[in-house]
């Protein structure tokens, strides 16, 4: 792809720290089931640099885990059965500091157990706020949800800060996670 360019590459967890440390990359792609590195890397890589982009290309389907590397702050989770234009899509949106969550992931999420999920009803959210809900959930940015919406941006920031303050979230993340465990999100995604 010519809008990528590959800066450096790391075969254990210190090594990415570092080589963080002096290439400054803008995202970084890692499978942390790697030999010689863990979800911890994860954490290390944030604590280098807090405004690093992460990707986490993965074969590790275990629910835990996943959510584990979102909390570290993964910014988007694909695996490695994804397709070529879903790993492409997966780089860009995490490049502009979007979320991206192929099929796979969103499934594993969506696979919850009945008393672990709440209601649409149970945090009193508007059709309106289901609905942005549900578009950040598939990877919309606040510009497009303007455009697409025909709302200002401020009223979409404020849409987002009245839902996390009815979701008790204090976060983005949060607020996409508590949404596919509301059965909000469904395991589609916007492509392009």
């Amino acid at each position: 792809q010519e809008e990528f360019k590959l800066l450096s590459e790391a075969t254990t967890g210190s090594e990415l720290v570092k080589l963080i440390r002096s290439v400054k990359p803008g995202v970084v792609i890692l499978d942390y089931i790697s030999s010689d590195f863990s979800l911890d890397v994860i954490r290390k890589i944030k604590q280098v640099s807090p405004e690093i982009k992460i990707l986490v290309i993965s074969s590790d389907l275990s629910r835990e885990n996943i959510f584990m590397a979102i909390e570290l702050g993964a910014n988007s989770f694909v695996t490695k059965n994804c397709s070529e234009e879903e790993i492409v899509n997966a780089i860009i949106a995490t490049s502009k500091n979007e979320r991206f969550f192929c099929n796979r992931i969103l499934e594993v999420f969506i696979d919850r157990d009945d008393e672990s999920s709440g209601t649409v009803q149970d945090a009193s959210l508007s059709n309106r706020e289901i609905e942005i809900l549900q578009l950040i959930g598939k990877g919309y940015s606040t510009k497009e949800l303007a455009a697409l919406l025909h709302l200002s941006h401020h009223t979409i920031y404020t849409h987002r800060k009245n839902m996390m303050k009815k979701l008790g979230v204090n976060s983005s993340t949060d607020m996409i996670l508590t949404a596919v465990n509301m059965g909000l999100i469904k395991s589609t995604r916007k492509t392009g």
